[in-house]
């Protein structure tokens, strides 16, 4: 089958411009874009907060469908059936969905002769995971792994019943594609690893290499499993080594690791004595991201886990030094280009180490920035997305 005759739908309840706030939306966004150039037919099944949306077609020729809910439940439950019609007008060679929120659990019933393929992203049960691990240690919480209590169990996941019906299986790195195979007890060999695509737009590239701002950012949500709560040991012991360093956090704030309060409070309240180094700013728009990274030249991710985020791809296009958790996929992205880059997120000596050592030696930090921004350029944007389209085709052409 040639691209020319494939038509792919994609459900995803997260899609620019109304639900832009998740990596799965970038991703769709991204593939979606890839494919129009690539001469496929592109459809999109997405929510919107505020519109009931039925066959606009975009500037790139994307057809898109939006059902007007804010709930992901409600989506998923109304989803497969407007799939279906659509398939009825125009018939799809593929379907892909997230396992995130089983949001295309129905589609086989409806639709068994469709091949679907469940794209992983980071599944609930995961997430759960990574947000309760501090609370891992207290009273409460061991006699609850004790008893059984909330005890994950893949049989009642509505996730783990919507990859059981999928026809191919794709894992954006290394580490999420052993989770879900321990986890769930699928075949390793059926589980294929494919990145994400990423193509950067030009004010990203645009970036110099070469900036000396002393400064560090970090780019996310604040909250615990993105290991935020981290800084408040990270930034005194790289103060006491680089005393004129600065600090900036970009992203919204979440539950602290108390869960009392808010993270932004907690880093406030933890930080108090440094707070003259440190910058908060609670949320920027997409475009607006290449400029605070001009005035960056270190970002910092320690996330406890974290599938393929998309903020340490920019990072990457923007040419920046870049100190990353091992722990996911960021290990795929920087470990061939920049393995000093990888650190133990729970190490905060190593992180604060890590972050002293390209501050000192800004060659080296513009170095690894400049492999980088190259590996974006010659994989990421390139041989990735038709990766991604030769297993379309490969799929497709089964059925």
């Amino acid at each position: 089958m040639n691209s020319t005759a494939l038509h792919i739908a994609f459900i995803s309840f997260e899609y620019p411009p109304d639900t832009a706030f998740g990596g799965i939306g970038t991703y769709t966004w991204q593939m979606a874009h890839y494919l129009r150039q690539a001469g496929c037919g592109v459809t999109v099944f997405a929510a919107s907060h505020t519109r009931e949306v039925r066959n606009e077609i975009t500037q790139e020729g994307i057809v898109v469908h939006r059902i007007r809910t804010a709930r992901r439940d409600e989506f998923r439950e109304r989803i497969a059936e407007l799939v279906r019609e659509q398939h009825q007008q125009t018939p799809f060679h593929l379907i892909e969905s997230p396992e995130y929120s089983a949001e295309g659990m129905g589609i086989k019933k409806l639709l068994p002769q469709v091949p679907l393929l469940v794209k992983f992203h980071t599944p609930h049960f995961l997430i759960r995971e990574l947000n309760h691990y501090y609370k891992k240690d207290q009273f409460k919480y061991r006699w609850k792994r004790r008893l059984g209590i909330g005890r994950y169990k893949k049989e009642a996941d509505p996730e783990y019943q919507l990859t059981l019906q999928a026809d191919a299986w794709v894992a954006p790195c290394e580490s999420l594609k052993q989770i879900v195979h321990e986890r769930w007890q699928l075949p390793l060999e059926q589980i294929q690893r494919i990145p994400n695509p990423f193509v950067p737009k030009e004010t990203f590239l645009q970036i110099d290499p070469a900036t000396t701002t002393e400064t560090i950012t970090y780019l996310g949500r604040l909250e615990a499993r993105k290991g935020v709560h981290l800084f408040a040991q990270i930034i005194p012991k790289v103060l006491q080594q680089y005393p004129t360093a600065r600090f900036r956090f970009i992203g919204r704030t979440n539950t602290g690791p108390s869960r009392k309060g808010t993270m932004l409070e907690y880093l406030k309240e933890t930080l108090q004595p440094w707070l003259s180094h440190i910058e908060f700013i609670d949320h920027v728009e997409p475009d607006a991201i290449p400029g605070w990274l001009s005035k960056t030249d270190i970002c910092v991710f320690p996330s406890l886990w974290e599938n393929f985020p998309n903020v340490c791809l920019e990072a990457m296009s923007a040419a920046r030094g870049i100190v990353a958790s091992r722990e996911g996929g960021m290990k795929d992205m920087l470990e061939d280009i920049n393995p000093s880059a990888l650190v133990d997120p729970l190490d905060a000596e190593a992180i604060a180490t890590s972050i002293v050592q390209l501050l000192r030696n800004p060659a080296k930090r513009m170095e690894q920035g400049r492999k980088s921004r190259e590996k974006i350029r010659s994989y990421y944007a390139t041989e990735v997305p038709q990766q991604l389209l030769e297993g379309y085709k490969k799929l497709a052409g089964k059925y």
